[in-house]
């Protein structure tokens, strides 16, 4: 069973800095949470803190049917 989980990544990037620099936020659409970013690690510790559910834990309500083929 498959359940679509999105994510809203947005990036502001300091192109006038002498060294690249960005900070950003990451928004959970289905639970409407969000954190602030300033490194890759943030965004990828958000998104696996989402997506790492136990089975019996997930609502049937927001589950789609898999496509055949």
């Amino acid at each position: 069973m498959r359940r679509l989980m999105t994510f809203i990544v947005r990036l502001w990037l300091d192109v006038q800095a002498e060294s690249s620099s960005w900070e950003g936020e990451v928004e959970c659409v289905s639970d409407n949470s969000a954190i602030q970013i300033h490194a890759p690690e943030e965004l990828l510790a958000f998104i696996a803190a989402h997506t790492t559910v136990a089975p019996q834990s997930l609502p049937t309500g927001d589950l789609l049917p898999l496509k055949d083929g």
